[in-house]
């Protein structure tokens, strides 16, 4: 592998019941429930595309207006600071470390917003890590699809290997959701899943590898396992 591209929303950052707050208190102040079983459908999903769906949901012409206050009030928690899935940052950091001896470059590739993605590294401490940062909500303009090109399109990491220098498939990413999921798979890359506690029911068939956590796996282990998935 030349290239290991990370997702940060529920891969590297701990953010999805922030997430599923902002949705509820949008929809609380019409007047609508929204019970975490609902949010599960939404992980992984752009702003935007979800924010039709509730509306089309709850049949209320209001898509805007809840993406503007769960946009809000996103943004104003962040700012108190994000948690970390710790066994994936770690991983991350056994991964720097070792970056000279087995010669990769380290990515990311979110469909989040890209001031979201900086607040979140730059709390982590981490945006000195990655040679490419990317936001599949604003650092794709160049790609034209009239149903979307943030995830589950597979844009994102098309665009990813273009700036690394690297074929797709020489790309190894570690997704946490189905639409992630889908986007690494379609565009070629090396697909690792790793369930989170919101995402557990997703579908995963389309990832090469599905493991619980990056815990037990020194890099070596992980670039093995890694390797096999590419000779099957």
């Amino acid at each position: 592998m030349k290239a290991i591209i990370f997702d940060c929303d529920g891969t590297l950052v701990d953010s999805e019941k922030t997430h599923y707050l902002g949705w509820m208190q949008a929809l609380k102040k019409h007047g609508f429930d929204f019970a975490l079983e609902e949010y599960y459908e939404c992980i992984g999903t752009p702003i935007e595309k979800t924010a039709r769906a509730l509306a089309q949901k709850f049949r209320k012409d209001f898509a805007e207006e809840l993406r503007k206050d769960k946009h809000a009030f996103f943004q104003a928690q962040i700012q108190l600071g994000v948690d970390p899935i710790h066994d994936t940052l770690e991983f991350l950091q056994r991964l720097f470390k070792e970056q000279k001896r087995f010669h990769y470059k380290l990515a990311i590739a979110s469909g989040a917003a890209r001031e979201e993605i900086m607040v979140y590294l730059r709390h982590l401490k981490i945006e000195n890590l990655f040679e490419v940062i990317l936001s599949g909500k604003d650092d794709l303009d160049d790609y034209h699809d009239p149903e979307g090109i943030n995830k589950p399109k597979p844009y994102i990491y098309l665009e990813a290997a273009k700036r690394l220098g690297v074929a797709p498939s020489e790309c190894v990413a570690i997704e946490d959701s189905r639409p992630g999921v889908l986007a690494s798979h379609r565009a070629g890359c090396v697909t690792v899943a790793i369930p989170g506690i919101y995402t557990q029911n997703h579908d995963f068939s389309e990832a090469d590898l599905v493991i619980p956590s990056l815990k037990e796996y020194s890099v070596e282990q992980f670039l093995k396992a890694v390797q096999k998935c590419q000779q099957r």
